[in-house]
C-alpha cells in the first residue's frame, strides 16, 4: 500500500476519484470482469461467423431527442463529406532515383506492384521501378515482377536479364516460367500448384538467412488451403544447382539461388506483391497461426530476406532505421475508451504513463445516445477526464461514435452524417440501427475537434471492423493513422500504407499501426508478461512497432501489466503516440535516399517534404561522417551506421571511406 499512498498525494481531482475507483476494481475485478463478458459476449474474431449464421440487413430506428446528449457545441460537420473516384496509381511515381538503388523492373504495370515497393520502404530500402530494360540494368540490384516469363517477354530482354548476374549484377525474380533462363536461376523445371500454403527456410548459415532465429522465422504461412478463394497458384523449382533455401511442403524448392563470380540470381516462387496486399486487406482471416499476442513475421521474413541480399550486392547500401533515435524498439501504449466506467479509470493508466514521460493514445469512443447498452461518455460532466488526458500529454483519437459489432458490414452512407441528427442506436450484439460507415467517422471526428480541442488524426474501429472503404474514408474525413487490425492478421509487424478498396491498386496516404499486444485474450495480462517481453523482443531485431492495446475498464491484471511493461522498457524503447509515430514514419517513409560516389568520398543525398528527426541510417562501417549541407546538427556513430539528428528538406551528408574496397 505505500505505493498507492505516494501516488495518492501526487494527483489532484479528477484524477483522486477515478484513483479510489481504480484501487477498488482491482480488488474486486472478478465481478467486473463478468460484467465486461457480458457487454462483449462474442470477441473480436467471431464477427465474421456471425453474420455468416445470422445475416446482417442495415435498419433504421426512430431515436427520441431525450435519448441524445445536447452538447455546447453547433451541429456538425457542415459540410458534405464525398468520396473521390478512384485513381489508379502509377508505377511513374516510384520512377526517380540513382543507380545505387534496388531497381524493379515491371513486367506487368496492371500486376501486385504496390505490395513489392510497401514491403520494400517499410524495411527502408531505396528502391526505383521502371519497365525498361536498358534503365534497370543499370542497377546492380534488379527485382524482376512480377514474373518471368517468355509470353510477356521477348527473346532480347530475357537474354539481357540472363547476362546480368554473370555481368556481376543480381536477380530477384518471381513465378521464373520462361524456359531459356531456368539455368540462370540454377533450376531445371518448375511445378505449378494451388496446394500449398507454408514456406520453410532450409538453410540458415547463409548471408540471406542469418537474421532468423525463430521457428516463426523459419516456417511461413502463406495461404490457407481450407479457403479456396484464397488459394494462389506458386511455383515450384526442381533440380536445383544448390540446395534451395526455402521450400514449399512438398519438397520443391519456395526460394532458391545460383551463385557466379560476383552476381547472383533468386527465383521465388510466389508473388510476393499480392500476398502482401492480399494480407494488408485482409482478405483471409484464417490465413496466420494466431490472431494477437504471438509473433506472424511471414512478409518481414520475405522483406528482410530482399533487403540483406540489397545489403550483401550494393556497392553502398543506404538503409532507413524504422525507430526514433538509437532506441531498441517503437512502441505505442493505445487504450480503447467504450466502457462507461473506463471514463474515469483512463485517468489512472495515464498517470501512470504520464509519471514515466510516455505519451499514449486513447481512443475514445463519442457515444452520446443512450441506448441500451450504456450512457453516453460525451457529456460536460466528463469533459474535465479528458482535458486532464490532454494536460498529461496523451492522444484523443477516434473510437467511432457507436461501436457496433457489425462496422465492417455499414453501408457507405451519404456523407451529410452530422451530431445531433446521426442517431446510431446500440440495442444488443445482435440488433443495431441507424449507422453508417461515413457517420461513424464524421460525426466523432467532428465531436473531438470541437469540444476537446484537439487534432484528430487517429482512428480505431469497435470491434476491429474493417469495411472495404475504411482508409478512403479516414482520408477524407482527417484521419492520417489507423490501427484497426492485429499485426497476426496481416503478417506483418511493420506499419503499411493502405488502398482504397479491395482492388488493391490506388494508393492512399494513410497508414495502419497494427496491433502487436491486447488484453482480450486470455490469460490475463500480468500472466503473460514475460511473453510480451520475449515477443517485444523479437520484433525489435529488425525495428517492427509494438502496439499494446489496453482497455482501462478495469485495474488489477491490466494496471500491473502496464507498470511492468514500462519499467522494463522505458529506457529501451521509443514510446509515444499513434500520431506522434505516424507523423514520424510518414516523413521517414517519403524521404528518399540517393547515394554518389566521388573518389573515396560518398555524398548520401536526401530529400523530402516533411522534416524528420532522430533518423537512423544504417550503413557500412567502413564509411566516416565528415559534415553535411545543411547543418543537421549533431551526427552520432551507432553499432549500425549513424543518428541524424533534424533533416530539413534538401540535405547533403558527406563521408569518406576507410577502405578502398569495400567492407560490409
Amino acid at each position: 500500500m505505500l505505493r498507492k499512498k505516494i501516488f495518492i498525494q501526487s494527483v489532484k481531482t479528477p484524477i483522486l476519484t477515478a484513483l479510489f475507483i481504480g484501487i477498488f476494481l482491482s480488488t474486486h475485478g472478478q465481478d467486473n470482469k463478468k460484467e465486461d463478458v457480458l457487454r462483449k459476449p462474442i470477441g473480436y474474431t467471431n464477427i465474421t461467423s456471425l453474420i455468416t449464421e445470422w445475416g446482417y440487413k442495415h435498419r433504421n430506428l426512430a431515436i427520441e431527442d431525450e435519448d441524445v446528449y445536447r452538447l455546447s457545441i453547433p451541429p456538425g460537420p457542415s459540410s458534405k463529406t464525398i468520396i473521390p473516384k478512384k485513381v489508379i496509381t502509377s508505377f511513374n511515381k516510384y520512377s526517380k532515383g540513382n543507380n545505387n538503388r534496388l531497381c524493379i523492373f515491371l513486367t506487368d504495370t496492371s500486376s501486385s506492384w504496390l505490395g513489392i515497393t510497401d514491403g520494400l520502404s517499410a524495411h527502408g530500402v531505396p528502391f526505383r521501378i521502371t519497365d525498361n530494360i536498358k534503365e534497370a540494368l543499370k542497377h546492380k540490384v534488379v527485382i524482376v515482377y512480377p514474373g518471368l516469363s517468355s509470353k510477356t517477354l521477348n527473346y532480347n530482354t530475357l537474354e539481357k536479364l540472363r547476362q546480368h548476374p554473370s555481368k556481376g549484377g543480381v536477380l530477384i525474380a518471381f513465378n521464373v516460367q520462361a524456359p531459356s533462363i531456368y539455368s540462370t536461376f540454377g533450376f531445371k523445371t518448375n511445378s505449378f500448384s494451388t496446394q500449398r500454403d507454408t514456406i520453410t527456410i532450409r538453410q540458415f548459415d547463409l548471408p540471406e538467412t542469418k537474421f532468423i532465429h525463430d521457428i516463426n522465422e523459419g516456417r511461413l504461412r502463406i495461404g490457407n488451403m481450407n479457403m479456396t478463394y484464397a488459394n494462389t497458384t506458386t511455383i515450384g523449382y526442381l533440380g536445383t544447382s544448390f540446395k534451395p533455401i526455402a521450400v514449399f511442403e512438398d519438397g520443391s524448392g519456395a526460394i532458391v539461388r545460383n551463385i557466379f563470380n560476383d552476381g547472383a540470381a533468386y527465383a521465388f516462387g510466389i508473388d510476393l506483391g499480392f500476398l502482401s496486399l492480399f494480407a494488408h486487406a485482409n482478405l483471409d482471416p484464417q490465413i496466420q497461426r494466431s490472431y494477437v499476442n504471438k509473433f506472424e513475421p511471414a512478409l518481414d521474413v520475405l522483406f528482410r530476406m530482399i533487403r540483406t541480399i540489397y545489403w550483401e550486392y550494393a556497392d553502398y547500401p543506404i538503409i532507413k532505421g524504422t525507430v526514433p533515435g538509437d532506441k531498441l524498439v517503437p512502441v505505442l501504449l493505445t487504450h480503447d475508451i467504450d466502457y462507461s466506467f473506463s471514463i474515469d479509470t483512463m485517468l489512472l493508466f495515464a498517470s501512470l504513463e504520464a509519471a514515466n514521460n510516455i505519451p499514449a493514445t486513447y481512443f475514445v469512443q463519442t457515444k452520446y445516445i443512450k441506448d441500451k447498452m450504456d450512457i453516453p461518455f460525451i457529456s460536460h460532466e466528463k469533459l474535465p477526464n479528458y482535458q486532464a488526458l490532454l494536460k498529461m500529454g496523451m492522444e484523443i483519437g477516434s473510437h467511432s461514435v457507436s461501436h457496433t459489432p457489425f462496422f465492417s458490414f455499414l453501408p457507405l452512407g451519404s456523407g451529410k452524417e452530422t451530431y445531433p441528427d446521426y442517431r446510431p442506436y446500440y440495442y444488443n450484439f445482435t440488433s443495431t440501427f441507424n449507422e453508417t460507415v461515413l457517420g461513424e467517422l464524421r460525426v466523432s471526428h467532428y465531436i473531438i475537434e470541437q469540444l476537446f480541442g484537439a487534432n484528430a488524426t487517429s482512428f480505431r474501429s469497435g470491434y476491429l471492423g474493417f469495411p472495404e472503404k475504411l482508409h478512403v474514408v479516414m482520408k477524407e474525413v482527417g484521419f492520417k493513422y489507423g490501427s484497426n487490425i492485429t499485426a497476426n492478421e496481416v503478417l506483418t509487424h511493420m506499419p503499411y500504407n493502405t488502398m482504397y478498396d479491395y482492388m488493391l491498386d490506388s494508393e492512399l496516404d494513410v497508414y495502419e499501426f497494427p496491433i502487436t499486444i491486447e488484453d482480450d485474450e486470455p490469460p490475463e495480462m500480468d500472466q503473460r508478461f514475460d511473453e510480451a517481453v520475449i515477443l517485444t523482443e523479437k520484433i525489435s531485431r529488425y525495428g517492427g512497432v509494438i502496439n499494446i492495446l489496453i482497455h482501462p475498464n478495469i485495474m488489477g491484471h491490466k494496471y500491473r501489466f502496464l507498470e511492468m511493461y514500462i519499467e522494463e522498457f522505458k529506457d529501451k524503447a521509443w514510446f509515444g503516440t499513434v500520431s506522434q509515430y505516424g507523423d514520424w514514419w510518414k516523413a521517414r517513409t517519403k524521404l528518399q535516399v540517393d547515394v554518389e560516389s566521388k573518389n573515396q568520398f560518398i555524398i548520401i543525398n536526401l530529400d523530402g517534404p516533411f522534416n524528420i528527426e532522430n533518423l537512423p541510417l544504417i550503413m557500412p562501417d567502413h564509411l566516416e561522417y565528415i559534415g553535411s549541407t545543411p547543418d543537421v546538427g549533431s551526427v552520432i556513430k551507432t553499432k549500425s551506421g549513424y543518428l541524424i539528428n533534424s533533416i530539413k528538406g534538401r540535405t547533403q551528408l558527406l563521408f569518406q571511406s576507410q577502405k578502398a574496397s569495400s567492407s560490409k
